[in-house]
């Protein structure tokens, strides 16, 4: 490993270890509230196939509207924050660069 690389990693470390817990929470949130369907298999490593379930399917065109609306609305939506940006001084914003 390279030396400047070194003293990184404790920090890589922590933060993609709360990446993948964040991850699990939302899986798990997920195959309890029903759009994920989890199958556990007893192999050796453990295996878990994961598919959508019907809520998740019904979820699908609600998903697929907010991408379109984005799609044809992110150039206007960036130049609407960069007018509000001009308007309002740094110190009191709080719509996200």
């Amino acid at each position: 490993m390279a030396p400047l690389a070194r003293p990184v990693s404790p920090a890589l470390d922590i933060v993609f270890s709360r990446w993948t817990e964040v991850l699990t929470r939302r899986r798990r949130r997920m195959e309890r509230d029903g759009p994920v369907i989890s199958a556990r298999h007893p192999d050796v490593p453990p295996r878990v196939e994961h598919e959508i379930g019907d809520l998740g399917r019904r979820l699908a065109s609600i998903f697929t509207a907010l991408a379109r609306r984005s799609a044809e609305n992110l150039p206007g939506d960036r130049q609407a924050r960069r007018i509000v940006r001009r308007r309002i001084p740094s110190s009191k914003r709080v719509i996200p660069r």
